[in-house]
């Protein structure tokens, strides 16, 4: 049993962080690039 919760614990998080990264990524991509 514990191991189980522990797995969907890590899953979630794995989850969660592929998310952010997508909506950053996507933040960035969408940001005009700055002027050098």
């Amino acid at each position: 049993m514990e191991y189980r919760h522990e797995l969907s614990r890590v899953s979630k998080l794995i989850i969660l962080t592929r998310l952010h990264t997508n909506y950053t990524h996507s933040n960035i991509c969408k940001r005009p690039k700055p002027m050098k």
